[in-house]
């Protein structure tokens, strides 16, 4: 009997993707209450609660990432996996728009090839310096290999 995997699994494989690479180059993970501790290394927080929602509420980040060099003032990561038709298009304007109000960069890690051509390009179409949108995960991969 097999097993279906489900979009949440695979976001959470993503993501481990993620927090695998960013401790291959050395990032401490970190929870949050410690961040005014290590704010002289290079770290990354999972789950990172630190900042608000276009609407006020507390922002679930998947990854914050801090680097003394490269992300002196953070970088927010959101990874948006959508395997097969869903919500995902919805969400879009909305996680857009939270991340373009904070005080830092971000980057929007979609994967799965499950949300339509038009959201697909919408979202690609709304970066700018303070935000990249990255697809695909050899493209995630390569861009975080080299950035981070």
């Amino acid at each position: 009997m097999s097993q279906q995997i489900t979009g949440n699994e695979h976001g959470n494989v993503l993501e481990a993707q993620i927090a695998l690479l960013l401790i291959r180059k050395k990032y401490a993970q970190v929870v949050a209450k410690h961040i005014d501790a290590v704010a002289d290394i290079a770290f990354f927080v999972r789950q990172y609660r630190g900042f608000t929602t276009l609407y006020g509420a507390r922002m679930r980040l998947d990854f914050f990432i801090h680097h003394p060099q490269r992300w002196p003032d953070g970088l927010a990561i959101e990874c948006k996996w959508q395997q097969a038709a869903g919500s995902v298009d919805e969400k879009f304007p909305y996680v857009v728009a939270s991340l373009n109000q904070l005080i830092c960069p971000s980057a929007i890690f979609l994967a799965g090839g499950g949300y339509t051509n038009r959201a697909r390009d919408w979202v690609l179409a709304q970066q700018t310096d303070r935000l990249i949108v990255l697809e695909g995960m050899d493209e995630i991969i390569r861009w975080t290999h080299a950035q981070f």
